[in-house]
């Protein structure tokens, strides 16, 4: 958001979540923070890196990320002053975890690359949900034990 605000203030953004397939149905939103920091444990500055680690974790760096860059922070607590940023926030709350991204990514084919493939399938109508269950499966069980049969 904030990179599409600086080339275009203008821009009129929103956001919503994907729509079930009747109106009752939950409105989910897969989530992610893209980005982590971490130490190394046996590095020679450990002292400082620890401190480093509790100041990006405090809710302190966790505002001043928000309103410095614009953009959601993984630190509980903070506000938005955004209001596109603060519904953002508000959707995340009812966020699905991107299961392919943080448990299906260890080994080829990943998940995502068999998810992305299926995926378009299905918005050309040449594929179903169940199917897609099938070929991510197998696929996955290429490298992944608990599907190999």
């Amino acid at each position: 958001m904030a990179t599409f605000k600086t080339l275009n203030p203008d821009l009129d953004l929103g956001v919503f979540a994907a729509p079930g397939m009747s109106a009752d149905d939950a409105k989910l939103v897969g989530v992610f923070f893209d980005g982590g920091y971490a130490a190394n444990a046996n590095g020679e500055h450990k002292e400082a890196a620890v401190k480093f680690l509790n100041y990006v974790a405090s809710k302190e760096f966790g505002q001043a990320f928000a309103d410095s860059l614009n953009n959601i922070s993984t630190v509980p607590g903070v506000t938005f002053s955004n209001p596109l940023l603060q519904e953002v926030s508000d959707l995340n709350k009812s966020a699905i975890p991107y299961i392919m991204l943080v448990h299906f990514r260890y080994d080829e084919p990943s998940g995502s690359v068999l998810l992305q493939g299926e995926v378009q399938k299905l918005m050309a109508d040449q594929t179903t949900p169940e199917a897609i269950g099938t070929a991510l499966t197998d696929g996955l069980a290429a490298w992944y034990k608990p599907f190999q049969k």
